[in-house]
């Protein structure tokens, strides 16, 4: 398989998701990532496999498709390469493979605790209104470590606010860094297409998503202008590798 990435210094950044599913945000970041000509290597460490569920089965590549890599805790990992986006499920991902990218995107699931967070340059906190999920991602204490983005979505109006949210998370989130998304139906079937359909575009998804990925992408790699951002975003959903 080609190498994207050689001779790099310096470990790249690390990015952790944190909460309900999410992994359209992922799967859309590093396409756009991916069109400004950076190495991603997306990781699935979360409960229930969602991200992976929207990445081709390995089995589908062959031996071609695949990578073997140094990894922390096992003699090789196997890694998946998604339309030139790399992908691994569950084995750690120490310095010696985060060197290999520009950009490292982690699926934790609920996983506060997992020993790679401590590594994350910035968290994405995700969740919708319902209690037992807002419940599960207060960790003030924990999120003072990071860059925190929070992105609140399939919301219905009523008195559970993005505000109280936050509140309950015990989240100080700066305003530019936050999200409200309320339910879209067209969100949500670019959501579900993203398991179905392997570069499934995500055109005339919400504002505030649009606006999340391409913030988070100036903020992480401030070196590209916005003029670049928007022309790498615009090749991205509509479905190009």
């Amino acid at each position: 398989m080609e190498e994207i990435k050689n001779g790099k210094d310096k470990e790249g950044i690390q990015v952790g998701f944190f909460g309900i599913e999410k992994y359209e945000l992922l799967l859309y970041l590093s396409r756009i990532l991916r069109q400004l000509g950076l190495s991603v290597l997306l990781v699935d460490y979360s409960e229930n496999g969602a991200l992976s569920a929207g990445i081709p089965v390995w089995e589908e590549f062959g031996e071609a498709g695949r990578e073997e890599m140094t990894a922390e805790n096992a003699p090789y990992q196997t890694a998946v390469d998604y339309c030139g986006i790399h992908f691994l499920r569950e084995l750690m991902v120490g310095p010696s493979v985060r060197s290999r990218y520009d950009c490292v995107l982690i699926d934790f699931g609920f996983d506060l605790e997992h020993p790679a967070a401590a590594e994350c340059r910035a968290a994405v906190i995700v969740s919708d209104q319902q209690i037992h999920n807002i419940r599960r991602l207060r960790r003030p204490k924990l999120w003072e470590r990071f860059r925190v983005y929070a992105v609140l979505k399939d919301l219905c109006p009523c008195r559970i606010t993005p505000d109280y949210i936050l509140e309950e998370m015990g989240l100080k989130v700066e305003e530019g860094r936050r999200y409200a998304v309320y339910q879209d139906a067209w969100d949500t079937k670019c959501r579900i297409s993203c398991q179905y359909s392997k570069l499934s575009p995500f055109v005339r998804i919400s504002r505030e998503y649009r606006d999340f990925l391409k913030n988070i992408t100036r903020d992480l790699f401030p070196d590209f202008s916005k003029s670049e951002v928007d022309r790498a975003f615009r090749a991205a959903e509509k479905g190009e590798c």
